[in-house]
């Protein structure tokens, strides 16, 4: 995701993600338009919602959040309670 990148360029990890989310996402259509065969463009779509669900996370827990929080523990209650 451009870590690599930033850590040498005094950028931090949300600036590369900013980059991500801000730039190269915005010119998925154009890149995936030059693909030519659909198993290219069906790893390329995979890449692209993995990159999008990633930083969406890592925004989350890379500030000390807990992604889904409600969700997580609804299901942690829910499992406690099952194996009482």
């Amino acid at each position: 995701m451009g870590f690599l990148y930033a850590v040498p360029h005094n950028q931090t990890m949300f600036d590369a993600m900013d980059w991500f989310e801000n730039i190269r996402l915005m010119d998925d259509e154009k890149y995936r338009n030059e693909l030519n065969y659909e198993i290219s463009r069906r790893i390329f779509d995979e890449k692209s919602s993995f990159i999008k669900y990633f930083s969406d996370r890592f925004r989350v827990e890379g500030t000390g959040g807990i992604w889904k929080e409600d969700e997580t523990l609804n299901d942690f209650f829910k499992q406690s309670q099952e194996i009482k």
